[in-house]
């Protein structure tokens, strides 16, 4: 057993599998709670350890020695599986001059360290010293996972379901079966949170909606301050008391929040009033699609634990050098704006009733969008407010434009339409395209403020600004729209604010209402 473990310690092919498992568990460890699926995870290990074993058989065919062999491997394995950690760290933007100079100077490291490890003479006690410690690493990684649970079976608590029993719906009592579209523009901040803290005035924008008959709330406020929260009420018609209670107050497991955004009350409601429910996801996985809806209409195939390992690597780098056509993370996102238009166009021209969530990642970042909607290199220098007031220009006149083709028809045949954001923007210092880690019992008056203010804006065929209650938020947009619209007997639920503590404890929540009312 002895000789076995002591062979073991010191073989190459040993030192890099693990070399290769490293990051992958590393990265899996640092987002703990995500929701990141085992298949996901599964296939980047599949796919970094097969290339470094490529890499392994290449080099000991060339040195005809496996210690060095392993040793070339692992140089290589650190250059290019560290190369995009080491780029964020110099705070060089991707694209432009001075990441190609950085990425020149890697894949000289890479050929240089290379050729002299291969010129080396063979040192048989390396491995003893290198494999003990990726071993610790690797340990040290999945007892993170493990204690985050994410390797044991999650109990799925979704939050509470509004069925349609509950819901008094009498489908002979419904008016025209008018298509329905619930389009969340993510971040896209509230006209005084624009207007104090970006100096962009809004109002324009706003009284155009009004004047094309659109109810634009006053100072519209999310329930919650994070899109898994809000986007888990506003979808379910609840809030999210009893989803705590039934998880517990303390737990830290986002996995109920996530499960939640599946197979929605409201989605359901529609499907049996004979709606088609078509889903048009985002990059963000938890919106990515909808397994329950009829329709999921997606821009790219590629999940977020993939993508963002893929990021971490010098794999992007490379392919936007070579001829092959490649499509950055921030390309495919600028693209996929197009693609949602363009689809939520075509749903319109079916003739059959079509319930349709679309979740644009607009004006979140990644900024990828010039004010007149071009597209935006990310190695521009212009301040984070510049780039959000940009994309939210944009923002509008593609909300403009999809006005425009939804209300082209008959007026009789005109849809419900919901324009609204689950949060508002982050401080330009944490303004990033992640989920930011941030106690929010702590925030002050201004950071609540920045995040509850939102756009809310209902276009009701038939209504007037009168039919929709003064403070309305959006976990009673859909009650008012069954009621009004289908026959429902939904009573409103009272309006009011709630944060929740913090990342570790999403479901501890407080009431904050009292703190953001009108001056």
């Amino acid at each position: 057993m002895r000789g076995a473990l002591s062979r073991l310690g010191t073989s190459p092919l040993v030192a890099v599998s693990l070399a290769a498992v490293y990051p992958v568990a590393f990265l899996w460890a640092h987002n703990v709670g995500k929701g990141v699926a085992l298949a996901d995870v599964a296939v980047v290990v599949a796919a970094v350890v097969g290339g470094s074993l490529v890499v392994y058989a290449v080099a000991r065919a060339i040195v005809h020695d496996a210690i060095r062999a392993g040793l070339i491997t692992l140089w290589c394995q650190l250059i290019v599986l560290s190369f995009g950690h080491a780029l964020n760290a110099s705070s060089i933007a991707p694209g432009g001059s001075r990441e190609t100079v950085f990425f020149l100077a890697w894949v000289l490291a890479l050929g240089a360290g290379s050729v002299l490890i291969a010129a080396k003479p063979r040192g048989d006690t390396t491995f003893r010293l290198v494999t003990p410690v990726l071993v610790a690493l690797v340990a040290l990684d999945v007892v993170q996972i493990v204690g985050g649970g994410e390797v044991t079976a999650p109990t799925i608590v979704p939050t509470a379901a509004v069925d349609f029993p509950a819901a008094g719906m009498d489908p002979g009592a419904a008016g025209p079966a008018r298509d329905v579209y619930y389009l969340i523009f993510d971040r896209y901040g509230g006209e005084r949170t624009l207007q104090d803290l970006y100096g962009f005035d809004d109002r324009p924008f706003l009284e155009g909606l009004r004047s094309r008959g659109f109810t634009v709330l006053d100072d519209p406020l999310a329930n919650y301050p994070q899109t898994t929260h809000s986007l888990a009420s506003s979808l379910n018609m609840v809030y999210l008391d009893d989803l705590a209670e039934r998880v517990g107050a303390d737990s830290s497991d986002w996995a109920p929040l996530y499960a939640s955004l599946s197979n929605t009350s409201s989605s359901r409601l529609f499907q049996r009033l004979g709606y088609r429910y078509v889903h048009l996801g985002s990059w963000w996985g938890p919106t990515a699609i909808d397994p329950s809806a009829d329709l999921n209409l997606t821009y790219d195939i590629v999940h977020e634990f993939p993508e963002t390992f893929i990021g971490t690597t010098i794999i992007p780098a490379l392919l936007q050098r070579l001829p092959v056509g490649y499509d950055d993370f921030f390309e495919r996102q600028y693209s996929r704006v197009a693609y949602q238009v363009s689809s939520i166009e075509q749903i319109a021209r079916d003739p059959r009733p079509t319930y349709t969530f679309a979740h644009f990642t607009m004006p979140h970042p990644p900024y990828v969008f010039n004010a007149d909607g071009t597209y935006r290199p990310q190695d521009d220098p212009a301040p984070i407010e510049q780039k959000y007031v940009d994309q939210l220009r944009a923002t509008n006149d593609l909300i403009d434009g999809l006005i425009d083709s939804l209300l082209a028809g008959p007026e009789g045949e005109d849809p419900i339409l919901v324009l609204q954001s689950d949060e508002g923007p982050y401080p330009p210092e944490l303004d990033t395209g992640i989920e930011v880690h941030f106690n929010w019992a702590e925030a002050n008056d201004v950071e609540l403020g920045r995040r509850f203010r939102i756009l809310d804006a209902i276009f009701l065929p038939g209504r007037s600004a009168e039919d929709v209650p003064a403070g309305l938020t959006p976990v009673n947009t859909f009650r008012l729209i069954f009621d009004d619209y289908f026959g429902a007997t939904l009573p409103m639920l009272p309006d009011r604010v709630d944060i929740f503590t913090d990342h570790d404890h999403p479901f501890t929540f407080r009431d904050v209402t009292d703190r953001l009312a009108p001056p």
